[in-house]
C-alpha cells in the first residue's frame, strides 16, 4: 500500500463513519485500513476539531455536519487530481506522437 497523507486517512474514517449510521472502531478500522493506534490518534483529532462525534451509550461515530463539509471540499479536490493526472496522459500521448513526428521529419 502506497503512503497516505493525513488528509486522505481522514477522509477515508469521515467517510466510514458518514457510510454507516452507526460506525464501531473495528469496521472503521477495517474499512480504512488503520492499525488501533493510527485509529485513536485520528479520532481523537477529528473529534477536537468537531468533525467527528462519538456517542458514549452506544459507543459509535457519526460524521458531523463539518465533517461532511470537509469531505464535500476533499471529494472535490480528489476530483481535480484525477483530473489533472487525465490530462498529464493525455499530455504523454501528444508528446509520443511530436515525438514520432519529429523522428519521421528527420529521415526525410
Amino acid at each position: 500500500m502506497e503512503y497516505r497523507s493525513n488528509i486522505e486517512v481522514m477522509g477515508q474514517i469521515l467517510q466510514v463513519a458518514n457510510c454507516s449510521n452507526n460506525a464501531k472502531k473495528t469496521k472503521i478500522t477495517y474499512q480504512a485500513f488503520l492499525s488501533y493506534n493510527q485509529l485513536e490518534e485520528h479520532l481523537s483529532f477529528l473529534i477536537r476539531k468537531g468533525l467527528l462525534n462519538y456517542d458514549v451509550n452506544i459507543r459509535t461515530f457519526r460524521t458531523t455536519e463539518k465533517g461532511i463539509q470537509f469531505l464535500e471540499a476533499y471529494n472535490h479536490l480528489e476530483d481535480m487530481v484525477k483530473y489533472d493526472e487525465h490530462m498529464n496522459e493525455n499530455n504523454n500521448e501528444h508528446m509520443k506522437s511530436d515525438k514520432e513526428g519529429i523522428k519521421q521529419i528527420s529521415k526525410d
